[in-house]
């Protein structure tokens, strides 16, 4: 028996070695990016990445799980008024996604993968957008301009009537694909399409992954 146990020691010690921590603080040498995975020596890693505060001002935390972001997460930076919250379960949104710049505010209700709800401030455009969607068309209201001079557009299931001093029949339609985020706005007069526009969002997970993937990066080259 007590061969035995001096035998399986030594085994157990060298796998207990080899497993990767559930919790890192960046920087970690171990810790890489290959393909857009993340691994830990080599290796898919599942677990909570630390980011302490960085020289620029990064930091906060996120979970991964087999290499790839799973789980809620939180980057900021407060001298550049950067935010950004997720939540990610089996490699879509879930629950409330937030991102804040110094360009403005959007923040998302998402139920796997689908966007339930959006409220969008840009402050260079100066535009807001309050909006709900079903089955991709848009309810709610579209904002631009302050309070001494404002357009305000009314949307119900895609379609807002826009008032004009010409007596036209014009409306616009505002849409958006739930697989690609991507949105499509859409202008009628008198009933025919006079333009059409589509637009990415602007995030997505992908877009998320790039900032993640530039975060850990960027704590490599911290002396």
């Amino acid at each position: 028996m007590k061969r035995f146990f001096l035998f399986i020691l030594p085994v157990l010690l060298v796998i207990t070695a080899c497993k990767a921590p559930e919790e890192i603080v960046l920087p970690d040498k171990k810790l890489n990016v290959t393909d857009r995975t993340i691994v830990y020596n080599k290796e898919p890693y599942t677990g909570k990445l630390v980011l302490p505060k960085s020289p620029k001002g990064n930091e906060g935390y996120m979970y991964v799980k087999d290499g790839h972001l799973d789980g809620n997460a939180e980057i900021k930076n407060e001298k550049d008024g950067f935010l950004l919250k997720y939540n990610i379960s089996g490699g879509k949104f879930q629950g409330e996604l937030l991102y804040k710049s110094g360009d403005g505010e959007l923040i998302l209700n998402v139920d796997k993968g689908v966007i339930l709800s959006m409220q969008l401030n840009n402050n260079k455009e100066k535009t807001k957008y309050d909006f709900t969607f079903t089955n991709g068309l848009t309810n709610g209201t579209f904002q631009k301009g302050n309070e001494k001079s404002m357009t305000k557009i009314e949307f119900k299931d895609g379609m807002a009537k826009i008032e004009n001093d010409n007596n036209m029949d014009i409306e616009a339609k505002f849409s958006i694909d739930q697989n690609t985020w991507r949105i499509t706005m859409e202008s009628f007069v008198d009933g025919k399409s006079y333009s059409k526009t589509e637009k990415f969002l602007g995030i997505n997970l992908e877009t998320i992954e790039d900032i993640v993937f530039s975060s850990i990066e960027d704590y490599k080259t911290q002396k």
